[in-house]
């Protein structure tokens, strides 16, 4: 198996990547995701399960979720709030994986 099964980039220079999930139905492409900023520091995040990603804009993650009934809404997920998040001991599924320069 592939070890990514998606490549975005993104207009402020990060590049975005998806591990390849093999226990996932969707052609090994599960709700993982992780960054690489133009300044080479590394986050990763879990999306939603549900959340099928199209586009990545500087600040926003654009994509559909499906509602109860299965019919598709498009929807978007703040990227801005990234560097909020790493710092927050209440959020678990955004995970910085290199301390930033704040920090050191």
């Amino acid at each position: 198996f592939p070890e990514y099964s998606d490549l975005r980039c993104a207009p402020d220079g990060a590049l975005w990547l998806r591990p390849f999930d093999v226990t996932n139905g969707r052609l090994g492409q599960g709700s993982d995701w992780i960054r690489f900023s133009a300044d080479g520091s590394r986050t990763s995040i879990a999306l939603p399960q549900a959340f099928r990603t199209f586009r990545i804009e500087r600040d926003k993650m654009w994509g559909t979720v499906p509602d109860s009934l299965g019919v598709e809404s498009v929807v978007w997920v703040g990227l801005d709030a990234l560097q909020i998040l790493e710092n927050s001991p209440a959020v678990t599924n955004v995970v910085p994986d290199r301390p930033s320069s704040a920090s050191r």
